[in-house]
């Protein structure tokens, strides 16, 4: 084995402790992925579509755009 290898070896060759606290880590990456919504839109849900149908020909809207928005983010 050459100088280089035996420098490598040494380098390398320690096993790797891991310290982490694996529940904070989790809890960590859970609130990473959080998405926080205002709901704030559905007390006007029937409002909105009512707004939407009026005058409108044809069959009336179900959805109010505020739900197609929430839906595109």
């Amino acid at each position: 084995m050459t100088d280089m290898a035996k420098k490598l070896r040494k380098r390398w060759g320690k096993k790797y402790v891991d310290v982490r606290d694996w529940p904070e880590y989790n809890e960590q990456l859970v609130r990473r992925g959080e998405y926080l919504l205002d709901l704030e839109w559905v007390r006007n849900w029937d409002v909105e579509l009512r707004e939407m149908n009026r005058n409108k020909r044809g069959h009336p809207y179900e959805f109010p755009n505020s739900l197609i928005r929430l839906q595109s983010v």
